[in-house]
């Protein structure tokens, strides 16, 4: 599942960084199969994590969560987590304020700004948490950080 979820944000990724140049991907197998995609990897993710997380205090979830994860994954996600909260205002105001002339419609490459975004946080949190968990679970007891 781990490798789905790489595969579906590198997808993402590049169906992002093309509607950042204006071209759109309307329809078709590749967006169907990330759309729903999320689904076949979602509901593992979130079933891994609630064994990640549990005996930790709230505040410390992300912290257990991730910690399977190396250095680089956790700063990945964070990193795509803020680009999605700023992305997320900052293409809506651009929607609005930038003039469309290139013959493309506007709302579709908005739209398609969004969804990726959207999808590119979740599949990086799903991959970090899927990994996180082969890591974590694999290697022993399940003590929530109490024990020792």
């Amino acid at each position: 599942m781990f490798f789905i979820s790489a595969a579906a944000f590198i997808l993402a990724f590049a169906l992002h960084l093309a509607s950042l140049f204006g071209h759109v991907m309307v329809g078709g197998p590749p967006l169907a199969a990330l759309y729903f995609g999320i689904l076949a990897v979602g509901v593992p993710s979130a079933l891994v994590n609630q064994d990640l997380i549990l005996g930790y205090p709230k505040g410390k979830r992300r912290e257990a969560t991730f910690r399977g994860c190396p250095r680089w994954m956790k700063r990945l996600v964070t990193a795509v987590g803020w680009y999605t909260i700023v992305g997320f205002f900052g293409f809506i105001l651009l929607h609005f304020l930038w003039p469309h002339q290139d013959g493309s419609d506007p709302a579709t490459v908005s739209n398609m700004r969004i969804l990726t975004l959207v999808l590119m946080i979740s599949y990086a949190t799903c991959a970090a948490v899927l990994y996180s968990g082969a890591k974590v679970l694999a290697s022993g007891p399940r003590d929530g950080g109490q024990a020792g």
